[in-house]
């Protein structure tokens, strides 16, 4: 099984049409449910679940895959 790569708060806003402050804002104030965002002492940490994002997006996580794929190119 080949392990995921983390998706970026720049890859999500890449994918919904937004930018990438607006996706950890969202995420930070629980209007964006897409995975968790946690705050270390200084920063926070943004743990961004596929089948969320998929499922919010309407399409399959094999899409999103691709979609990926697509920006990390």
């Amino acid at each position: 099984m080949q392990k995921r790569k983390a998706i970026t708060t720049a890859e999500v806003g890449a994918i919904i049409g937004r930018s990438p402050q607006y996706v950890r804002v969202a995420m930070q104030h629980g209007v964006l449910h897409i995975g968790e965002c946690f705050k270390n002492k200084s920063s926070y940490c943004y743990d961004i679940v596929p089948a969320l994002l998929a499922e919010r997006e309407g399409i399959t996580v094999e899409e999103l895959d691709r979609r990926l794929e697509s920006l990390r190119a």
